[in-house]
Order: C-alpha cells, then structure tokens, then sequence
C-alpha cells in the first residue's frame, strides 16, 4: 500500500533511513545498530508518523468544516429550487456542492487510510519485535520493516 503524496511529502524518510544505517541527524556515522538493538529504528519511525499525523488531523477538521459548508449549498440549492421557483438555479447549487462533497469525502478517506497506515505500522513491528527471540529473528522483523516503510513511499531500499 501507498501513502497519498501529500502525506509522503510530510514524513523524513531520510531520518528514518539513516536511523537504520547507523547515521546521526547531522551525518555523522554512529556505530551501526547491532541485530539485537533495532528499536531505536522503530522509535525513529513512529516519531516521523506522528508529525505527520499531527498535519493529518488538522487537514481532516479543515475538510469537515469544508464538507459542512458543501451540505448548506446543497440545502441552499433545493430552497431555491423550491420556494423561488428557480429550478436550475437550484439545480447548479445542488450540483456544485454535491460535487464537492464526493471530492470531500474522497479527500477524507484517503487521509484515513494515511492515518490508520501511519499508527498501524510502527504498532505492528514493535510488537514482532517483542517475540523476536533471537538476533536474526530481530534482523529479520527489521528488514521487513524497512522494505514496508519504503512501499510506503513508492519505491524499494536497495
């Protein structure tokens, strides 16, 4: 699965990338994580996913307020039709914001999916990595992580 584009755009995939090769925020190289201290990676992770998340819930509380005003046109739209005998006039407000509320909602569950795909991820790999009982059981839980984390984004690490 993919994350939407604007979502992508918010999340350092670099940190996350350098945090499992063994690299400092500032470049400098660190001792490289060890089979059996792969959590940090994890750490490193959901902290990139709740920042975007945090930009995640603001969108979604602008487009509820977005899909509230597209409900009053469409409200708007059969009262002209109705009681000023405007028929196309009430039919152009219905449609624009009929329209714009399929656009809406489209917009909110991708956010959604985005948001579940955030929270779930780094949840689902911190518990494996809770059962993981030997170094390469822990290696293995990372690698699988790391190939999710970049399907999330659209393209594999090499």
């Amino acid at each position: 699965m993919n994350l939407s584009r604007a979502t992508i755009k918010k999340i350092q995939w670099q940190r996350i990338e350098d945090s499992a090769i063994g690299l400092t925020a500032r470049g400098e190289v660190s001792k490289p994580p060890s089979q059996t201290d792969v959590a940090p990676i994890f750490a490193t992770a959901r902290q990139e996913f709740q920042r975007a998340l945090a930009s995640l819930d603001l969108m979604v509380k602008a487009l509820v307020v977005v899909a509230g005003v597209s409900v009053a046109v469409c409200i708007a739209g059969v009262i002209v039709a109705a009681t000023a005998g405007q028929l196309w006039g009430g039919v152009a407000f219905t449609g624009v914001g009929s329209a714009s509320l399929f656009t809406v909602f489209n917009r909110i569950h991708a956010i959604g999916k985005d948001q579940a795909l955030l929270t779930l991820i780094p949840t689902k790999y911190e518990l494996a990595l809770q059962f993981a009982a030997t170094p390469a059981d822990r290696r293995k839980v990372l690698d699988q992580f790391l190939n999710e984390v970049s399907s999330l984004k659209g393209k594999r690490l090499e």
